[in-house]
């Protein structure tokens, strides 16, 4: 049983084992604890794979101040946490830099975690999105041109990628994506002689 204000250590302990013990660390009321301890945020994914109850909890703690992007894509499952993830101060702009300076796996998972917060591509845009999200389709990421497929959708996308120089494949991915996804887009692209 966890004691409430249980030490760092303790509490690790009990992220990495099995359900019932998480479900323990959870109900204590010390996910704080771990979330002031950003260094072993890699407990708090742990946590997160107990349950959409629990996701919707860790947000509500304050979890996405500290968390990274693998840990933000399980969090952002959740339609109530997309709203929460895409409000917060700095969530978008750390994937954004993820995505930018990351190593292929981070970059990969904050691109995932883009896409699952479409409803904040504005935001995203704002962030620089567009340009780093470019920048990993070049090197070959299919997730990179489905999240700029979605940047598309919006007008501040679309006016963001008309200004970042694309290869020609990149161009005809997007397009493609857009227009598989909008008949609104494909007669406007029809129109502009595409």
């Amino acid at each position: 049983m966890v004691q409430p204000s249980s030490s760092v250590p303790a509490l690790l302990r009990l992220a990495k084992s099995v359900a019932a013990e998480r479900r323990e660390v959870l109900e204590s009321g010390d996910t704080a604890v771990l979330l002031r301890h950003a260094a072993e945020a890699w407990a708090l994914l742990l946590l997160t794979l107990d349950g959409n109850d629990v996701r919707v909890g860790l947000v509500a703690d304050g979890a996405i101040d500290t968390l990274a992007a693998t840990a933000l894509t399980s969090l952002d499952s959740i339609d109530v946490n997309k709203c929460s993830i895409g409000a917060h101060p700095s969530a978008i702009s750390e994937l954004v830099g993820l995505v930018r300076r990351g190593g292929p796996r981070e970059r990969r998972e904050a691109a995932t975690a883009l896409y699952e917060l479409a409803e904040n591509r504005r935001h995203a845009v704002r962030e620089g999105a567009a340009p780093a999200l470019a920048d990993f389709a070049a090197v070959g990421s299919a997730r990179a041109v489905e999240v700029l497929g979605l940047l598309a959708k919006c007008r501040e996308g679309r006016q963001q990628l008309c200004k970042i120089p694309s290869k020609i494949e990149q161009v005809v991915l997007v397009l493609n994506w857009i227009c598989s996804e909008s008949n609104e887009l494909a007669l406007e692209t029809i129109k502009a002689g595409i």
